[in-house]
This record gives structure tokens, sequence and C-alpha cells, in this order.
């Protein structure tokens, strides 16, 4: 737990001095060792911390460019320090290493000890002679030593679950050394001189030193943001190296569902739709802008966003490796043509004119660009009937406009009495389409319902 702290500010090639009380209250056991630590805080200050045990250095596992220093509780300690010790699991790598740090205060001996890992049914599965060695700890002398072990395969499965301790080397220990003020986890004394044990913990207590991948929820974006039907959609996201190793290289690819659920990657007519990311060191974020080209896929659509290559090796959970976005698609512009009305209307110069009305609908939920509506005299559209057209710059989704267009009748065949009369009509088209729209939409929507 933190017992105290400081903020402070330093520029280049500064330093300043520190106090921090790390007292110990009424009744409260004395600690197996301090640690203090200092790193870069949000406001560009630096915040130290002093906290005792190891606890502390597994709330703050996930923060980068943390040094440590430890500090012997009295003269005559030695022990295990949990929280300075580590434990490596390398991305791919069936090995674990374990470096176990061990500390003492200037009164012991600098006699041989030896450091080992049982599994959990205590049988032993290495040890490592270990000599302490004196190092300077600011204004105090202390003693330490590292035992490293590289535990493979069943040597690593055995010890997952299992113990670290620290002993004497001679049998006859002498009375110095037997008398130590031993304090276990949770501080309480004990006399290990019937087995010369001096400490023990299990192995899990050391902080682990692996590389984890993660996407960033919050980091997530979607290009455009309301993408129609067949449009090409990017997913820009972040992947961050949680842990306290550098990654292995690593490939971010988009599915059709989650990855592990037998998800297929989504096309893309560029590239393969993956991309490289990687290595990464411990705090670093990489940024990933991935394409999917679709084609009908109108209404909601769900995008995975999976890991694979070295991130699956890594120390990630399935929620880091992969993460869904949610989207509406929409359906693309869907243009029929309405009524043709034709209005008489008195001119400013006392005549009739005569305008004729184009009702075009779009269904859709993509609005329509550069409509083209050309009116009939009739519903034989030759050259020779054609009257004129329009031009819509825009026809907005689920919505209807009405083209009007100024008709001048031909007195040679128009309105002549007893000669049939003209049924203007329009019909609709895109420009730089030949698909022409001439059906009514109540038969568009007709044919629609009673297609197989």
């Amino acid at each position: 737990k933190v017992i105290d702290s400081a903020d402070l500010t330093l520029g280049p090639d500064e330093s300043t001095t520190l106090t921090l009380s790390p007292g110990i209250g009424a009744g409260e056991p004395e600690s197996l060792a301090y640690e203090i630590r200092a790193y870069p805080s949000s406001d560009s200050g630096v915040a130290t911390t002093i906290a005792r045990g190891s606890s502390i250095a597994r709330a703050e596992a996930a923060r980068p460019s943390i040094r440590h220093f430890s500090i012997p509780p009295s003269e005559d300690w030695l022990g295990i320090v949990p929280a300075l010790s580590r434990r490596e699991s390398k991305d791919g790598e069936q090995t674990l290493r374990v470096e176990a740090l061990v500390v003492a205060g200037s009164a012991v001996s600098t006699r041989n000890w030896i450091v080992g890992i049982d599994d959990l049914q205590g049988d032993p599965v290495s040890s490592h002679p270990i000599v302490l060695r004196s190092r300077s700890r600011g204004d105090a002398e202390g003693l330490s030593a590292t035992a490293v072990f590289t535990l493979r395969s069943s040597e690593r499965n055995r010890a997952t679950s299992g113990t670290l301790w620290l002993a004497e080397i001679s049998e006859n220990a002498t009375e110095n050394a037997n008398n130590l003020a031993v304090a276990d986890r949770s501080g309480a004394q004990r006399d290990r001189q019937r087995d010369r044990e001096i400490d023990r913990i299990a192995l899990t207590e050391i902080p682990l030193f692996q590389s984890r991948l993660r996407i960033l929820p919050d980091s997530i974006a979607i290009e455009p943001e309301h993408p129609f039907d067949g449009q090409t959609v990017f997913v820009e996201f972040d992947v961050e190296n949680a842990g306290r190793l550098a990654s292995r290289p690593f490939t971010p690819a988009l599915y059709d569902k989650a990855p592990l659920s037998g998800g297929r990657p989504l096309e893309a007519r560029i590239g393969d739709g993956k991309s490289r990311g990687g290595p990464l060191e411990p705090g670093q974020r990489q940024r990933f802008r991935l394409r999917w080209d679709p084609f009908e896929n109108a209404g909601e659509q769900t995008i995975w966003i999976g890991l694979d290559g070295g991130a699956k090796k890594a120390g990630s959970n399935k929620e880091d490796l992969a993460r869904s976005v949610s989207l509406h698609v929409r359906t693309k512009a869907k243009l029929a043509r309405g009524e043709t009305l034709l209005q008489r209307r008195l001119g400013p110069d006392g005549k009739i004119d005569y305008w004729l009305m184009g009702e075009v609908l779009n269904s859709g939920e993509t609005e329509a660009l550069n409509v083209i509506v050309a009116f009939y005299r009739s519903d034989i559209r030759t050259a020779e009937n054609r009257l004129g057209e329009v031009f819509l710059q825009v026809v907005p989704a689920e919505q209807s406009v009405m083209a009007e267009f100024h008709w001048e009748p031909d007195p040679a065949r128009d309105f002549i009495e007893g000669i049939a009369q003209p049924e203007p009509i329009h019909e609709i088209r895109l420009k730089g389409s030949q698909q022409r729209i001439i059906r009514l939409a109540q038969e568009m929507a007709t044919s629609s319902r009673t297609s197989p």
C-alpha cells in the first residue's frame, strides 16, 4: 500500500531532495522491504511514491519507465523482495525466466545461501546458490544477490503454482543466521531454525513481465460514419502494448464476425485488408487504418477487429485481441417516377402558360445527385415527342421532389379540336447513366412485392 507521496517538477539537469515518512503505525507489522517509485505524472511533473511490500508493483504494473529502489527496514533483515524480483514470459517461447532478488541488512554476514523453486506438491524444480554482496542504497550499505532461473516446458508448468524459497547452504547454521528477524508475507515473525529455511513466497507474488497487446475501444473510428451500400469503409484504431516487455510483430485485420468464432477476413480490393504492426515497446501505441470494400451490405453491420500473429502468444486476453464496432449502412438511392401533371397558369402578359410537373421519389437512404428529368408529349418516347428536360442537383433521401418544365405547345399538333390531346409523361435518369426510369412508383412497389 502507498504510505507517503510527493509531487515535484524537475527541469533538465536539476535535482532536489525529498523527505518521505514511511512510518509504521501502532500494531502494524514491520514490512519485508520498502520501495520508492518515481514516474512521469499526467501534469508533466514527477510523482514519487513510497510503498511497502509487493502490492504496489501489481497495482502499477502497466506504468512504463518506473525506477525501483529498495530499503531494508532493519540491519538484521534477510529475505526475498518480490516487488523487485521479476518473472519474464516472452511471446512464443515456452520458457519462464525468474529473477529473484534477495536483500539483506548490513549486519548480515556475507555467507553463501541457496534459492530454489518447489512445485505445488513441494517437490524441487530448480535451485541456485547465491553470494550476498555489498551494494550501496543511498546513505546505507546493504547486501543483495539475484538468482536467475530459466524454466522450460515441463519445469515451467510445475513451477507456475509453486513457491520460491531462501535457505542456508551450510548444514551447521550459525547462531547469528538462525536468529535473523524473518517475516512471512503477513509480517508475522517465525523461527525456521529447524529446516534452515529463511524465507518462502508464492511464485505468483513476483510481478510477471510480458507483453500485452490490446485494441483500445475508445480509439475506434469509422470513415465515413454513415456509409451507403457498397461504399468503401475505413476503420481506424490504436493498438497498445500494456505489458512490461516489448511485443513481437503482429497482424491486425477486419473480420465479418469474432475471429475466435470462425470469422473470415473482410474483402479489400486494394491489398489484402491486413496490416503489419510492431514490435511495440511497453506503453507504446500504433495507429492503423484498414479498408473494407463491401458488396450489397445495406442494413445493420458489425465489423470485428482482430489481432493475429505475435499478439496471440502474448499475455493478452480475448477482449484485448478482438473488438467489434456496429454501424448502419444506408441503402443506395432508389428513384421512382410519380405522376405527371399539366398545369395552366396565367402569365404576366395575360396569356395562359403551360407547366409540366414531374414527381421524382427517392425511397433509398442515400441522396440522389445529378438527376435529369425528361418530358415527352406521350408515352411514345421518341426524339420527335421529346419536349425538354430539367436538371435536379439533388433528390434528398426518403423524400420526393417536383420537377417543373415550362412547355410551349405546338399549335400545329397540340390542343387541336378533333385530334387526340397530348398526354405528357416524364422519365428519370442519373447524369452519365443510360438507365431510364419510366414506371410509376406504385407499379415498382407492386412488382417488388410479387417478384419471386
